[in-house]
C-alpha cells in the first residue's frame, strides 16, 4: 500500500465500522471511572463490546454483499493453534472462570486485528486511524503534565502522571505504539496545520515520557529512534547516497547547535529560580540513575523483576509442557516464589506500607510459557516471527522508495512493543494491547495487498433464512457481550463499593455490598470472598468467615492472606487441629510475615507442640526483635511447659515495650499464681482490676489468687463484688460454689 488502493471497495456500512474502531480506541484509551480505583475494568469492557460491533457489522456486511470470505493467509492458522492451545490448558488450570476470561480476551483482540484488516483499505484510512491515535495521546499527554505539576489531579491523590491509564508502566507501554506513530505523522503530512498539531503532539508525548519515570518508556523511546535511525541510514545505503558525509554534517550541526540550545534553555523559566535547562538537566540525571540502577540489579523494583523470572522459570520447569492453565500465572507464582524473593517482596511492602500481590511476570514471553507450556511459547513466538517477516517486508519495500515513513513508524511500534513485553505485560494491559493489535491490523491491511491475493469463501450467502440466522447469532453475540460486561462492570464497582465500606469498618453493610459483587463477574471474584470472611472474622462471626475464606481459596489457591484469616477462623472456634494446616500454609507462602508466624506459632501451642511453636515464635522475633504479641504468645508456650522463670522473663521483657499492656501482666499475673507468688500475683490482678474494671475476668483471676493463697474470705468478698458489678458474667458462680462448699 503506497498511495493506491488496496481494496477498491469502500461504502457508507464500511465508514460506519472505521467510526466504530475509531470509537473503540478512543473509549479504550481515555475511559476512566472515578467510582473505580481498577483503570482496566471500563478498557476491558468497553474494548469487548465495541470490538464484538465492529465483528457482527463487518459480518453482517459480508452476508449483504453475498460471501463471508477471509483473506488466504497462514496468519489465521497460527491464531487458531494459539487458541486451541490456550484452551486445552484451561484443564490444567486452578481457576477456569479466569482462564476463560483471559482467553475470550485473546481471541477479541486477533479479532479486532482481522477486522483492522478488512475495514482499513486503503492510505487514507491508514492515516485516519493514526489521527485518532495521534490525538487520544496527545490528551493523555496534556493530562499526564497537569498531574505531575499539580495543575490538576484527575481524581488521583498524588502528582503521579498517568492520566487515564492508570500505571506509569501501562502509560510507557501505550506510548511504544502511540508515540512512533505520532513521529511518522510529523513525517508525513504535508499540511502545515496537521505538521503543527503532530509537532505538538510529538513535544506533549515526549515531556510526558521524561516525567513519568518509567525505564520501560525510554527503552521503547531508544528503540523507536534506532529503528527511524536505522531505517534512514540503510536507505541512504540502498540508495548508494553518501552516508558518512550526512553523518558528520549532521553531527557538526548538533555541536554547533549545542551552545545555542543551552543558552536559550537557561533563559526560559519553568517555576522560581528555576529554568528550562535546570528541569532538563534534573531529569536527565533521574534518567541515568534508574537505568544505571536497573543494568546493575541494584533497586529493589530490578532485583524483584529479574528474582521473579527465576521464580517464573521455576513454575516453568515443573509444567514445561502444558503450563499452568492460561489467566493462571497470579494464582499459582506464589508457590513457587524464592526465598530471596520474598525477602525482597517483604521490604517493598514494609516501605510502601501494604501488602503486594503478584499478578505478572513482566515477561510476556515467559508468563505465555509458564501459562501454556512449551507448545503455547513456541505457536506463539511464531506468530510473532509472521509479524515480523510482514514488518520487514515493510522496511524492505521502504528502502526501495515503495514506501515512505509511515512502514517504518508502524515497525517501530512493534518493535518498541515486543522489546519492551521481555519486562512488562503489554499484551495484557487493555489500552497498549489494543492498539499494538490494532497497528499490527494495519501492518496486513498494507502487507497482503488483498486485491493480489485469493479470498478463501467460507459462506455463500442471499435472502435466505440461514443468512438472517447468522446474522441475528452477529446480534446476539454483541448481547452476550453487552450483558457480561454490564455484570463485570458492576461487580466491579459493587466490590469498590465493599472494599471502601469495609476500610470504614462498617462490616454489616460490607457484607450485603461484597455479596452483590460476588453475585456478579468482578475481575478478580476471590478479592470479594477474601473481604466477605474478613468482614464476618471481624464481627466475630467465625462459623461464616470459614466457608468465605475456603470459598476464595477455590479461585486463589495461594494466597497466604486468606490461609492466614482461614486458620485465625478455625482457632477462634478451638477447631486448633484443623487451624494448623491453613497457618502452615500462610508460613510457607509468606514467610516474612510477623503475624503469619505467630498466628502458626499459637496453633502449634494450642495443639501441644510446644517446642516447634517456640521455634516459631524465635523465627518471629528474629524478623521483629520489638513484637509484643510475639512475647506473649512465647511466653504463653513456656508457662505451658512449667518454665515459670523463662515465661516471667519473656513477659518483663514485652512489659518493657509495652509498658501496662493488660494482657501480658494477666498472664504474668498467672505465672505467679502457679509458681505459688501469690503475693505478687495479687498485686498485680488488683491493680488490673482497678484500671479495668469493665474486665471481669481480671476481678476473678484476682479472687483466685486470693484463694490460691488461702484467704477465702477474700476471694468470697472479691466474687460477690465482681457477680454484683457483673451479673452476667456466668464464670465467677462455679468459684464461688467451689469456695463456699456448695453443690
Amino acid at each position: 500500500m503506497t498511495a493506491d488502493t488496496v481494496h477498491s471497495e469502500d461504502d457508507g456500512f464500511a465508514r460506519v465500522l472505521r467510526g466504530v474502531l475509531s470509537a473503540l480506541l478512543l473509549g479504550v484509551t481515555l475511559v476512566y471511572l472515578p467510582s473505580l480505583s481498577d483503570y482496566s475494568t471500563p478498557k476491558s469492557v468497553l474494548f469487548l463490546i465495541l470490538t464484538s460491533v465492529l465483528a457482527a457489522g463487518l459480518l453482517t456486511r459480508m452476508v449483504l454483499q453475498g460471501e463471508v470470505y477471509v483473506v488466504d493467509t497462514p496468519v489465521y492458522y497460527t491464531i487458531l493453534a494459539f487458541l486451541a492451545i490456550n484452551f486445552i490448558s484451561l484443564f490444567q488450570s486452578y481457576n477456569i472462570y479466569q482462564g476463560l476470561q483471559t482467553l475470550l480476551v485473546y481471541l477479541f483482540q486477533f479479532v479486532l486485528m482481522v477486522a483492522t484488516f478488512h475495514v482499513v483499505t486503503c492510505r487514507k484510512h491508514v492515516v485516519q486511524v493514526l489521527i485518532v491515535l495521534v490525538t487520544t495521546g496527545s490528551v493523555v499527554a496534556l493530562i499526564g503534565l497537569l498531574q505531575h505539576n499539580g495543575i490538576y489531579h484527575f481524581h488521583h491523590p498524588w502528582n503521579i502522571p498517568v492520566a487515564t491509564i492508570g500505571n506509569t508502566n501501562f502509560v510507557a507501554e501505550y506510548y511504544n505504539v502511540v508515540f512512533p506513530l505520532s513521529v511518522t505523522m510529523l513525517v508525513i503530512t504535508r499540511n502545515g496545520w496537521a505538521k503543527i498539531a503532530a509537532l505538538m503532539a510529538v513535544f506533549l508525548m515526549t515531556c510526558h515520557l521524561i516525567v513519568l519515570g518509567s525505564r520501560g518508556g525510554w527503552l521503547g523511546a531508544v528503540v523507536i529512534g534506532a529503528v527511524f535511525g536505522g531505517a534512514a541510514l540503510l536507505r541512504q545505503v540502498e540508495n548508494r547516497r553518501r552516508v558518512f558525509d550526512s553523518v558528520v554534517v549532521l553531527a557538526f550541526v548538533v555541536v554547533l547547535a549545542s551552545p545555542v540550545l543551552t543558552v536559550f534553555a537557561s533563559a526560559v523559566p519553568t517555576a522560581q529560580g528555576k529554568s528550562l535547562g535546570d528541569l532538563i538537566g534534573r531529569y536527565w540525571e533521574g534518567v541515568v540513575s534508574r537505568s544505571e540502577d536497573a543494568l546493575r540489579i541494584q533497586d529493589d523494583s530490578s532485583r524483584q523483576r529479574v528474582l521473579l523470572w527465576e521464580d517464573t522459570l521455576r513454575m516453568v520447569l515443573d509444567r514445561p509442557f502444558v503450563g499452568v492453565g492460561v489467566g493462571n500465572f497470579e494464582v499459582n507464582i506464589a508457590h513457587y516464589l524464592s526465598g530471596e524473593s520474598l525477602a525482597v517482596k517483604s521490604r517493598m511492602e514494609e516501605e510502601a506500607d501494604k501488602a503486594f500481590m503478584i499478578f505478572r511476570a513482566h515477561n510476556e514471553y515467559l508468563e505465555t510459557w509458564s501459562e501454556t507450556g512449551i507448545v503455547g511459547l513456541v505457536i506463539f513466538l511464531f506468530l510473532i516471527g509472521q509479524i515480523l517477516r510482514a514488518c520487514g517486508r515493510l522496511v524492505s519495500g521502504y528502502f526501495r522508495g515503495h514506501h515512505d515513513e509511515l512502514a517504518v513508524g508502524l515497525c517501530a511500534a512493534v518493535a518498541a512493543t515486543l522489546v519492551h513485553a521481555c519486562f512488562s505485560a503489554n499484551f495484557q494491559n487493555p489500552a497498549s494491547a489494543v492498539h499494538f493489535w490494532v497497528v499490527v491490523g494495519l501492518i496486513w491491511a498494507i502487507d497482503l495487498n488483498r486485491e493480489g491475493r485469493d479470498r478463501v469463501g467460507l459462506l455463500n450467502t442471499g435472502n435466505d433464512p440461514f443468512s438472517f440466522a447468522v446474522m441475528a447469532a452477529s446480534g446476539a453475540v454483541v448481547v452476550l457481550m453487552m450483558i457480561y460486561g454490564a455484570m463485570t462492570w458492576l461487580g466491579s464497582s459493587r466490590l469498590m463499593d465493599g472494599r471502601k465500606t469495609y476500610i470504614k469498618k462498617s462490616y454489616p453493610e460490607a457484607i450485603q455490598q461484597l455479596d452483590a459483587a460476588a453475585s456478579l463477574l468482578p475481575p478478580r471474584p476471590f478479592a470479594a470472598h477474601e473481604l466477605i470472611g474478613k468482614s464476618w472474622y471481624n464481627v466475630e462471626a467465625w462459623d461464616r468467615a470459614v466457608p468465605a475464606f475456603e470459598k476464595s481459596l477455590t479461585y486463589h489457591p495461594h494466597n497466604p492472606g486468606v490461609h492466614y484469616f482461614l486458620g485465625r477462623s478455625l482457632l477462634k472456634q478451638d477447631q486448633n487441629e484443623q487451624a494448623l494446616e491453613p497457618m502452615e500454609r500462610a508460613v510457607a507462602l509468606a514467610p516474612f510475615k510477623v503475624e503469619y508466624l505467630e498466628g502458626y506459632g499459637a496453633a502449634l501451642s494450642r495443639t501441644g507442640n510446644l517446642p516447634a511453636a517456640l521455634r516459631i515464635f524465635e523465627k518471629a522475633l528474629s524478623l521483629d526483635p520489638n513484637s509484643v504479641e510475639t512475647l506473649h504468645l512465647m511466653g504463653g508456650s513456656y508457662r505451658k511447659l512449667g518454665r515459670h522463670a523463662k515465661a516471667r522473663e519473656v513477659y518483663e521483657r514485652a512489659l518493657l515495650l509495652e509498658p501496662g499492656d493488660a494482657e501480658v501482666l494477666n498472664s504474668l499475673a498467672v505465672v505467679e499464681v502457679e509458681a505459688e507468688n501469690f503475693e505478687r500475683a495479687i498485686d498485680i490482678f488488683g491493680e488490673l482490676y482497678e484500671a479495668h474494671d469493665d474486665r471481669p475476668d481480671f476481678g476473678l483471676n484476682l479472687a483466685v489468687s486470693y484463694f490460691s493463697a488461702g484467704d477465702s474470705v477474700r476471694a468470697v468478698e472479691v466474687s460477690q463484688a465482681v457477680k454484683a458489678a457483673h451479673p452476667d458474667f456466668e464464670d465467677v458462680n462455679p468459684f464461688l460454689k467451689q469456695v463456699l462448699g456448695v453443690e
